[in-house]
């Protein structure tokens, strides 16, 4: 017998309406990216009436499991296009937009985000990211 688990009552909106819920272009803080955007087919509780998400221990497992690949992926290609606009030169003097030994050390550290690895150490990706986020316009986790 198949039980259907009752909505639980919201506390912004009192409406009883809270239950697992999908959705499109939602974005979670994750790591050192402000906005890491959440597949549209996870489940969330999210109240119906006014919106309001729900957090629970379980899910929040789920969600850093999923966020986790997402995350890599996200990684590389802002790896990518920083390397993609540190190599450009600019048309009219064709020269590069920073001077060689700033080239580089932000290579340097953008490089190996570019490639996938299984363990890499929290100040690494701190290095790397602030590195990409100053090649490439992308919102910080500490500016909200």
């Amino acid at each position: 017998m198949l039980i259907k688990e009752n909505p639980k009552r919201c506390l912004h909106c009192n409406s009883v309406s809270v239950r697992p819920r999908k959705g499109e272009g939602r974005t979670r803080h994750y790591r050192v990216l402000a906005q890491l955007p959440i597949p549209d087919d996870f489940e969330i509780p999210t109240c119906g009436r006014c919106g309001s998400e729900y957090s629970e221990e379980s899910i929040d497992r789920n969600l850093d499991q999923v966020l986790a690949a997402v995350y890599l992926d996200s990684l590389q290609t802002l790896a990518n296009a920083s390397i993609g606009k540190l190599t450009e030169r600019d048309p009219a003097t064709r020269r590069r937009f920073i001077s060689q030994r700033q080239l580089e050390l932000v290579l340097g550290a953008i490089s190996r985000l570019s490639v996938a690895t299984p363990k890499r150490s929290r100040k690494a990706e701190c290095a790397a990211g602030s590195a990409a986020r100053s090649v490439v316009s992308v919102p910080r986790a500490d500016a909200r």
